[in-house]
């Protein structure tokens, strides 16, 4: 009997592939069967056909797939398939190509970055109010300023505001006679080839007396804030509690942060008749339950917004803001994500695959000798057959088999940093 026959199998898997910018790739698998299988490539869930830069060629049982002048958005994963009356399998390669990490260093040295963020202020009303930031990048950054996530010329006439820039990259927005309605979250938004970046400040508009009387009266302006991180106890995060502060209407925006790959709780308490309703949002944009922010009322009445698996972009000024027919109010917090000791070389990437089909996670850590730990949330993984673990040097890679429904989830790499602390990155598989 031939040991080669029947369903298709890999005599040998496509191996990680890194190149040179501009130069060929060359992707091979080994493959055996009877009959023959055949034998086709896929990237993104979609077939790739020989044509332009691509070539396929068999060479007896070894299948190539040749990629001409390749870019940094050639790189990624490439899917090999085999398909014969009996059976099918498939397996995944990983295409480098060097001259990202150059691209990404010019990326992150010359994208816009906040030199100094603009700062939340309260004023009288009918009094100015002015925010100032400074920005770097190259070129100068183009710079947008929006309030509760809407352009300012959508919201305002023209002349109740101005815009400025002055020399050394500052910029300034000035609010001329604010109103009670002029409150809320303003965002700076910086923007050049090289990317984007944000920043949002608060301003409290006082309503003058009399009028914060009658709020109090009708039991709206008594609001109470807290935000707190999660403690890591037994590996799982556990929200502290502190003492309850209570925020009237004020300008100042609580400072609190949080170590990348940890959870960020948020809880505000809001009393009033009839009942108010409750927005969050982040930088002047509403924020949204999904896979990683929780948004609920618990038990305590507390309206809480849960931010899962911190990352660099969660930085941010974070909002709750109330309101019912008696009037609003809203508090701030400002979220800072600490970066960790021990860091990721190659963090792990988000992936979208279909049913049936592979998904491979891979990151990198800074030594080989660094052992890791896989997660589905807080569960964790074993290898075995639906789980593949791999390691190449500083490469870790985690293999999902046969993808259905279940395997939907945030999966997470973790390592120790030798000091008995752990590093998480999270990467979310749909």
């Amino acid at each position: 009997m031939d040991v080669f026959g029947g369903a298709p199998r890999f005599l040998a898997y496509p191996r990680p592939v890194i190149v040179q910018s501009g130069t060929d790739a060359a992707l091979k698998c080994q493959i055996a069967g009877d009959p023959r299988p055949a034998v086709i490539w896929e990237r993104n869930n979609e077939r790739i056909h020989p044509e332009g830069r691509y070539r396929l060629f068999e060479d007896g049982n070894v299948y190539n797939l040749i990629i001409s002048g390749v870019t940094s958005e050639d790189s990624g994963q490439y899917i090999c398939k085999a398909k014969n009356s009996i059976g099918e399998t498939y397996a995944a390669a990983t295409l480098k190509v060097e001259g990202e990490a150059q691209e990404k260093e010019l990326r992150e040295e010359n994208r816009p970055r906040f030199l100094i963020k603009p700062l939340s202020t309260r004023v009288g009303r009918g009094e100015d109010a002015v925010f100032s930031c400074k920005l770097w990048g190259k070129p100068l950054p183009e710079v947008a300023w929006e309030k509760d996530g809407k352009r300012l010329n959508e919201i305002f006439e023209s002349t109740h505001f101005s815009v400025s820039y002055q020399d050394g990259g500052w910029f300034q927005l000035k609010i001329f006679k604010t109103r009670a309605p002029d409150g809320g979250v303003y965002t700076c938004k910086a923007k050049n080839e090289f990317g984007e970046g944000l920043a949002g400040a608060v301003l409290l508009v006082d309503a003058g007396p009399g009028h914060e009387e009658e709020a109090t009266r009708n039991g709206y302006a008594n609001g109470h804030w807290k935000a707190h991180p999660g403690k890591a106890r037994g590996g799982r995060q556990v929200a502290t509690r502190p003492r309850e502060e209570p925020l009237p209407l004020s300008a100042k925006v609580k400072m609190f942060a949080v170590t990348e790959g940890k959870h960020a709780k948020f809880r505000c308490y809001v009393t009033g008749k009839p009942k108010p309703e409750i927005i969050w949002r982040k930088d002047g944009r509403v924020i949204l339950s999904g896979r990683r922010y929780l948004l609920y009322e618990d038990r305590e009445g507390y309206f809480t917004l849960k931010v899962l698996y911190c990352k660099q972009q969660d930085n941010g000024v974070y909002v709750c803001a109330a309101s019912n027919t008696a009037g609003q109010t809203l508090s701030a917090v400002h979220l800072t994500v600490k970066e960790p000791l021990v860091r990721f070389k190659q963090p792990l990437s988000d992936l979208e695959v279909f049913e049936r089909e592979l998904a491979i996670l891979e990151c990198e850590v800074p030594e080989d000798s660094i052992p890791i730990t896989w997660y589905l949330e807080d569960r964790r993984l074993h290898p075995g057959a639906k789980y593949g673990m791999e390691e190449w040097g500083t490469k870790r890679r985690l293999t999902i088999r046969d993808i259905g429904a279940d395997d939907d989830g945030i999966y997470l790499c973790e390592m120790a940093d030798g000091g008995g602390a752990s590093r998480r990155w999270p990467s979310k598989v749909r």
